[in-house]
């Protein structure tokens, strides 16, 4: 009986919702103004940084993830799923990835996040340990076998043979890089026992946008999305007890049997 309110709600409050962030992006105070200016140093500075956050977040799907949200507060409570939310979960406890119909990666964006979606899209999964990169990680840290022998660097460059670019990477002089990079960071997760969150490497546009995207089935398992495969797998070789994750998409089934509250209890 909620839905025809919700939607109804939801369309009147686009316009505005839009008005205030195309303000935000222009510069415009959204209350009047004391009509002194700043003598701060760097305020011009900071002005425009704030108005390019804005635009990421626009690009990341802002402007549709706010009224999805009101929408999902008012249909499923205060505790519903929020876009970018961060949720804090046991590493071992992910064991299926998503995806896309066809059996190829996950065509879940993060633009999705927060989104309650039913349906039989949380079906299309494999097992973690299927993905190469589960295992090279795995044999690197625990039984000390190199990047190179594991066999993941060739795996990579074959990928970028195949689709130009893959995992950030151009040439295979950036694969060997990336690993490397990998080492250093793994280095930092082992020291400090735990994996920073976005806002820590200052890259998050909003919430935990940007890290490792869980989606949740109806059934309340983990299932692991798009980004953030080899920080996943290291968690999981340490036996991190714990690790941050950007909220991706929640099956309906999942909140009305309270799986989804049980996991942001945890």
């Amino acid at each position: 009986w909620l839905a025809k309110p919700v939607m109804d709600w939801r369309i009147p409050c686009l316009p505005f919702v839009t008005g205030v962030i195309i303000a935000r992006i222009k510069g415009k105070p959204l209350h009047r103004s004391s009509g002194r200016r700043s003598s701060k140093p760097g305020a011009a500075l900071g002005k425009t940084s704030h108005r390019s956050l804005l635009r990421r977040r626009i690009s990341a799907g802002l402007l549709q993830k706010l009224p999805r949200d009101l929408g999902n507060i008012l249909r499923y409570g205060p505790s519903a799923p929020r876009s970018d939310q961060c949720l804090f979960v046991d590493p071992n406890a992910v064991t299926l990835e998503h995806l896309s119909l066809s059996g190829g990666a996950s065509k879940l964006p993060r633009r999705y996040s927060g989104r309650v979606m039913a349906g039989d899209w949380d079906l299309a999964v494999r097992p973690l340990d299927d993905n190469p990169k589960y295992l090279a990680v795995a044999r690197h840290l625990c039984d000390g076998v190199s990047w190179m022998d594991t066999g993941i660097i060739a795996y990579v460059q074959q990928k970028l043979r195949e689709v130009g670019r893959y995992d950030d990477c151009e040439t295979d002089a950036d694969v060997i890089r990336r690993y490397e990079r990998l080492d250093v960071i793994t280095a930092q997760i082992r020291k400090e026992g735990r994996l920073r969150r976005q806002f820590e490497l200052g890259t998050a546009l909003r919430g935990e946008h940007g890290g490792i995207m869980l989606h949740l089935d109806r059934n309340g398992a983990l299932i692991k999305g798009i980004g953030g495969a080899h920080r996943l797998a290291i968690a999981r070789a340490l036996k991190l007890p714990q690790i941050p994750v950007q909220i991706g998409v929640v099956h309906p089934l999942a909140i009305s049997s309270g799986f989804f509250r049980a996991i942001k209890k945890a």
